[in-house]
């Protein structure tokens, strides 16, 4: 039990309120599916506001530590042992060995949530559906965890307003709210699996190597041995990876949360300090269970004055250097990192002082495993800069490739004339403007979508002769007009978008009845932005890295492009939008394509 504690105190206690409340509105009768959702993200969002306000920011630091050794109960213990081994009996668990039941079943807690018995809960709430899957003698443990958790998937809900509740959860409060952060998602998997014989485990990636944040999930222990991930709220098993490389999403390291101590960092020398999320002795790497992995070994190229023991790996997570991983610095000051992931612009730091230090230059490790270093070279040479942010997935123009821009005298727009399409060769989420060369005034116009399009635009309009917006009346196909987001296209905000559901997706459109004959003189539209493309009025501050952030000058931009003189290349460098937004990524220019490359 050494280093096992609870979190809890009376402030605490009072945001746990939202809980119970949400379990009240599901008794009475909130509906399912999405509007059961919104309903309740909603109620968490106001009442996380509304507590903060009359009880102050819910802080760890300020929480009361109660260690298990001094308050933990027996008869808490005995009833986990009892449910434990009761759920090591079953078809699917019991193949594991001693070790195994002792690391993947047994463990009486998640983190450092506030002890309340679970275990004979939870098995006792699912002995139906086990009674079940014992008398279709399914003895597969993967199988199983993927039934339960198709069950869970459909009752959890994740909150990003509960990424501020800063503990682990006690077992009532996770099953009051049924709601929470992925970390809190990763414990319901836990709680929920264990009681019922499945060996599961808690991975976490700290920090993404292009994005800010990380992610927790769940693995379980198949019969072959090996580990298959899964999460709470995603009901294709292994798939928790795969979907966010998929995303984009660049993975350096993921580390196993365990029961036992995984390592045992005590600095030797006096006064040595480690960064704060190294002093876990629970913590195991397992990154090449998930990730194409290199072992990194570097020379530290910076004085290390204050004799630092340790160095650190880091990442960028948009505003500040991350550590991902640490290692012993030897007397030749080289340090050696393994199991690295590739693909990602990586530095490494010393932590000195509180604070993290450079300790050499970043560098890229590439997909190849080759490492190419960013050391800055004077040398004076424009740049071209259009974006900020690396385009996300989910802001794509192809939603609106091939769709049909379309004018009519007729309501049902028989024999419309085809004013535009849509080619694909719309590269980037910015404003586009047509001419229409027409000279025929027309009641009715539409963007007609091609077929499973989800229609992903932020913006629609037409210009008269002399340049006047034109109105009217917005118009869709039937199946459209309850859609919540169609207003979206006419509220001159490109930061809001139509978005067509999966339901809805057949021969769909929107477009605008004049209520008059008007002739259309130019047609304008915006695809879905997360507007981190240069943008037009606003001002940007370029910066390269020379171990610290350096500006290069600022900028107005004229136009979705802006030209920088830098009498530095091979770096760094990062755009800051001085106006507006957060999305930023540091990039490094690529001479012979002239073009940014977002790390």
């Amino acid at each position: 039990m050494k280093y096992k504690y609870a979190l809890t105190g009376e402030k605490l206690e009072k945001y746990d309120t939202i809980f119970n409340y949400l379990k009240t509105l599901r008794n009475n009768g909130i509906s399912q599916g999405s509007v059961r959702s919104r309903t309740i993200l909603s109620k968490t969002d106001s009442l996380w506001e509304q507590l903060r306000k009359n009880e102050g920011i819910l802080l760890k630091e300020r929480l009361l530590l109660k260690p298990d050794l001094l308050h933990i109960d027996a008869k808490y213990l005995i009833e986990n042992i009892d449910y434990a081994f009761k759920a090591w009996e079953l078809p699917w668990s019991n193949h594991l060995s001693f070790e195994e039941f002792c690391t993947y079943i047994l463990p009486y807690r998640f983190g450092n949530e506030r002890l309340e018995p679970w275990r004979s809960k939870i098995y006792n709430s699912f002995s139906k559906k086990i009674d079940s899957l014992i008398e279709e003698d399914i003895t597969d443990p993967k199988l199983v965890c993927n039934l339960i958790n198709r069950e869970l998937s459909k009752v959890w809900l994740y909150s990003q307003t509960m990424n501020n509740y800063p503990v682990d959860m006690s077992y009532s409060s996770l099953f009051n709210g049924l709601i929470g952060s992925c970390r809190h998602q990763a414990e319901l998997g836990v709680y929920v699996m264990r009681s019922i014989g499945i060996p599961t485990v808690h991975e976490q990636i700290p920090h993404y190597g292009n994005r800010s944040v990380g992610h927790d999930f769940n693995s379980m222990l198949q019969k072959n041995g090996k580990f298959v991930n899964f999460e709470v709220g995603n009901t294709e098993i292994a798939s928790v990876i795969e979907k966010r490389e998929k995303w984009g999403f660049k993975i350096p390291k993921v580390y196993r949360q365990t029961f036992e101590i995984a390592h045992n960092f005590e600095p030797e020398k006096k006064g040595e300090m480690l960064s704060p999320p190294f002093k876990n002795p629970y913590s195991l790497d397992v990154s090449d269970l998930y990730l194409s992995v290199s072992d990194l070994s570097l020379d530290l190229k910076f004085p290390n004055y204050n004799k630092s023991k340790y160095a650190y790996l880091c990442v960028f997570d948009n505003q500040n250097w991350k550590a991902i991983d640490t290692a012993l610095i030897d007397a030749n000051q080289k340090v050696e990192f393994k199991n690295v992931g590739k693909g990602i612009v990586y530095l490494p730091m010393v932590f000195t002082n509180n604070t993290f230090k450079p300790a050499s230059y970043p560098f890229i490790l590439h997909k190849d495993g080759s490492v190419s270093e960013l050391a800055p070279i004077e040398k004076k040479r424009k740049i071209i800069l259009d974006r900020k942010y690396w385009f996300k997935p989910d802001i794509s123009t192809k939603p609106l490739v091939n769709t049909v821009i379309q004018a009519s005298n007729r309501k049902d727009f028989k024999n419309a004339t085809t004013l535009y399409t849509i080619e694909d060769t719309l590269n980037y989420p910015i404003p586009q403007k047509i001419n229409t060369n027409t000279n025929q005034p027309y009641r009715y116009v539409r963007f007609l979508f091609p077929s499973k399009s989800t229609g992903n635009i932020a913006e629609m309009e037409f210009t008269s002769e002399t340049g006047k917006r034109l109105n009217g009346n917005l118009i869709s196909n039937p199946e459209l007009q309850k859609n919540s987001t169609l207003k979206n296209v006419r509220d001159q905000d490109v930061a809001t978008y139509l978005k067509i559901e999966k339901k809805e997706k057949s021969s769909n459109w929107i477009g605008l009845d004049f209520n008059t004959k008007k002739y259309i003189k130019e047609i304008s539209f915006c695809p879905r932005t997360d507007k981190n493309n240069v943008w037009p009025g606003l001002s940007y501050e370029l910066f390269y890295w020379d171990k610290q952030w350096k500006s290069l000058g600022i900028k107005k931009a004229n136009s979705y492009q802006l030209k920088f003189e830098s009498n530095i290349t091979q770096t760094l460098f990062l755009l800051k939008c001085l106006d507006e937004g957060k999305e930023e990524r540091i990039f490094t220019y690529d001479q012979a394509l002239d073009k940014q490359i977002i790390w």
